[in-house]
C-alpha cells in the first residue's frame, strides 16, 4: 500500500558567519562545511527551537555538499502536521544547529523557525506517497489510512531514536575518554609535584639536622656534656632556634673548652632531673636567655 509522508528538502548551510550552540561566533567556510558533511553518518533531529531538544518534529536523513557553490543541501521528513502546514504556507524556514570543538565542525540538528539565522537557507515540502512493502492489506477506512501513516512515522521515529542514541553514546564516550586523559595527566603532574616536594622536604630536614648537629657540637665545646637533651621534644626548627640562642650567649660570655659548673652537665649527687633542669634554666637566665627561650628547655 502507499503511505503519505511530508518530505522536505533545501539549503541547510552555506559559507557565512553564525553563532554555534555554545554562543561562539563561527566562520562557516567551504572547508569546514565539507568536513561537517563528511562527519554526518546517520540522521539529525528537526526541532522547533534551539532551547528545547526534546521537541522533535521530524528528521534530516541526507546531507550533501555542493562543490560548485559550497552549500550544504538536505533531505528529510516532517511528522508534525502543524509544522508541515507552516512550511507549506512559507511561514517557517530552517536554521542549522552547529557545534565546533578541537576536532572540527559538527552538524547537530535542524531548527524549524520563522526567523532563520542564515537568511538564504531554504525549505520546500510536499506530500509523498511511499510504498510500504510491510503491509499486505489496503486500508479500508479513513481511520485505517490514518493509522497506517502513524505506524510508518512511528517506525521512522524509532529508527531515528536508535541512531540518535548511538551517536550520543559515541559522543559521550569520546568526551569521557578526553576527560579521563586530562585526569590522568593531572594525576601524573600531581604525583611528580608530590615527589618533588618530598625530596625538597627530605633535603630540608637533612639540612636542619646538620645545622642542629653543628650547634650541639659548638655548645659541647663550652663544657655542656649533653646538648642533645636541651629542648628535647620541640620541633626541629624551634629547637634549632633555642640552641642557636644558647650558643650565642655562651660564646659572648665564655671561652670555648672551659668547663662549666657541674650543674649544667649532670645533676649533683642526690638531686633529681627537675633540680638539674632548674639549674640549667638559672644558668641560661644569667647568660641573657629570654624567658620564652628558657621555657622551651626540657
Amino acid at each position: 500500500m502507499k503511505v503519505k509522508v511530508y518530505a522536505i528538502s533545501g539549503t541547510y548551510a552555506y559559507p557565512s558567519q553564525v553563532t554555534d550552540s555554545n554562543g561562539k561566533s563561527v566562520d562557516l567556510t567551504p572547508e569546514n562545511l565539507k568536513e561537517g558533511v563528511s562527519r554526518f553518518s546517520s540522521i539529525l533531529p528537526l526541532r522547533a527551537s534551539h532551547d528545547d531538544p526534546e521537541d522533535v518534529g521530524g528528521i534530516i536523513h541526507t546531507l550533501n555538499y555542493d562543490e560548485a557553490t559550497g552549500k550544504v543541501h538536505y533531505d528529510g521528513f516532517v511528522f508534525k502536521e502543524a509544522y508541515s502546514a507552516q512550511i507549506t504556507t512559507k511561514k517557517m524556514g530552517i536554521s542549522p544547529e552547529i557545534y565546533i570543538d578541537d576536532d572540527g565542525l559538527y552538524f547537530q540538528a535542524g531548527v524549524l523557525t520563522s526567523n532563520p539565522a542564515l537568511k538564504e537557507t531554504s525549505i520546500d515540502g510536499s506530500y509523498l506517497y511511499l510504498e510500504d512493502d510491510g503491509m499486505t492489506d489496503e486500508p479500508k477506512t479513513p481511520e485505517d489510512k490514518k493509522e497506517s501513516i502513524v505506524e510508518t512515522q512511528s517506525d521512522i521515529m524509532n529508527e531515528f531514536s536508535r541512531k540518535y542514541l548511538e551517536n550520543k553514546m559515541k559522543s559521550d564516550e569520546k568526551e569521557i575518554k578526553g576527560l579521563t586523559a586530562k585526569y590522568e595527566a593531572l594525576e601524573a603532574e600531581h604525583k611528580a609535584t608530590l615527589e618533588k616536594f618530598e625530596k625538597l622536604n627530605a633535603d630540608y630536614t637533612s639540612m636542619i639536622e646538620l645545622e642542629i648537629s653543628k650547634v650541639e657540637n659548638n655548645i659541647k665545646s663550652f663544657g655542656i656534656a649533653k646538648p642533645d637533651e636541651i629542648g628535647k621534644g620541640l620541633d626541629a626548627i624551634t629547637r634549632l632556634g633555642v640552641l642557636n640562642s644558647l650558643s650565642e650567649n655562651l660564646a659572648s660570655k665564655t671561652k670555648p673548652n672551659k668547663p662549666m659548673d657541674d650543674e649544667l652537665t649532670a645533676p649533683p649527687e642526690g638531686k633529681s632531673n627537675e633540680d638539674r633542669l632548674k639549674a640549667i634554666k638559672e644558668r641560661a637566665r644569667s647568660m641573657g636567655a629570654t624567658e620564652e627561650e628558657i621555657e622551651k628547655l626540657r
